[in-house]
């Protein structure tokens, strides 16, 4: 192939010096030939005389005569084919330089070609492999993401099925037909949430020996731990269930984090949000709980109507309700 290439470029191409070349080397072999034709007859006149012996002359004569007749006679003819011979080296081998260097710039130009042709084909192998390294991404973050969402919706079904299922009797309804007062489902949070707050929960009284009485509140962390003792089975569940779904969010490789624990803010009513606001206050969720809620902003949809106090607001960093 390379052969190939090189022959056309060269075919292609004029040869340089081949018609001087050639004029000089018909010439110089014309003057070998004028040369030999101009010998002839001198040759055969010293033959002649020679073996017909009429010659007064020595051999030696004889033979310096032809010398001399040949040396003015051809010398100058054969002097001048040699130089033209010499003339005719020259140029070949200046020819074969000259060939030479043109197969030489047409070896160079096809290796760069055939360079710049590997580097193309490199180049488009590069783009697909980055092609096809950016679709393995795509397609491993989407089998990732439905991996997550999958597990994240069942544990948010869960939690669903969870207050769903809950029933629970409020300590102070008498229903005079029932005998008690059951509440179900998120109807529960409601009731509980009104027990918290009329309700004196962490509130020491004591009676001096005077008749005076003082009376003593504990914080609001304190006063729900000890609301929440009375129903630590139903309400620890919930909230154990509600922190390792964000948690689960938290601890997950999506981009969007904030849009799947809207999703799960979107499912906590009023009285849900009141009472996680307490909860994480206290000493059950402020440790692991509460950051988790003013990370992703939890509190965001809570009137704030329903606290105990209007600057129990200022228990959160301001990015809980935002």
């Amino acid at each position: 192939m390379t052969t190939k290439v090189q022959d056309s470029a060269l075919s292609e191409s004029p040869i340089p010096h081949e018609r001087k070349i050639a004029v000089a080397a018909w010439g110089a072999w014309i003057c070998v030939c004028t040369g030999l034709l101009v010998a002839v007859p001198g040759v055969w006149l010293f033959w002649h005389e020679v073996h017909r012996g009429a010659s007064q002359v020595s051999p030696l004569g004889n033979l310096s005569s032809l010398g001399s007749y040949l040396q003015g006679a051809v010398q100058s003819l054969w002097s001048l084919a040699a130089f033209l011979f010499i003339y005719v080296a020259f140029l070949g081998q200046k020819q074969q330089l000259i060939i030479q260097n043109e197969q030489l710039k047409a070896q160079k130009k096809q290796f760069e070609e055939e360079q710049e042709a590997q580097k193309q084909l490199f180049r488009q192998q590069r783009e697909q492999m980055e092609a096809q390294r950016k679709q393995f991404e795509a397609q491993e973050q989407s089998i990732k993401r439905q991996n997550f969402e999958n597990s994240f919706f069942q544990l948010l079904r869960l939690h669903s099925q969870l207050v769903s299922n809950i029933r629970a009797t409020h300590p102070q309804g008498v229903n005079k037909a029932l005998g008690v007062h059951v509440s179900l489902g998120g109807g529960c949070f409601e009731e509980w949430y009104r027990f918290f707050k009329q309700t004196n929960w962490g509130i020491d009284t004591k009676k001096k020996p005077d008749g005076n009485v003082t009376i003593t509140r504990k914080p609001e962390g304190e006063r729900y731990a000890a609301f929440y003792v009375h129903f630590q089975e139903v309400l620890g569940h919930y909230f154990r269930t509600l922190y390792h779904v964000i948690k689960f969010v938290k601890n997950s490789d999506v981009e969007d984090k904030r849009r799947y624990t809207s999703l799960v803010r979107a499912t906590l009513s009023q009285f849900e949000l009141a009472l996680l606001f307490y909860n994480c206050v206290s000493p059950l969720g402020e440790e692991k709980f509460k950051p988790l809620v003013e990370e992703f902003g939890l509190l965001e949809s809570l009137n704030l109507e329903l606290l105990l106090k209007p600057e129990d607001e200022k228990l959160y960093d301001p990015k809980a309700f935002q």
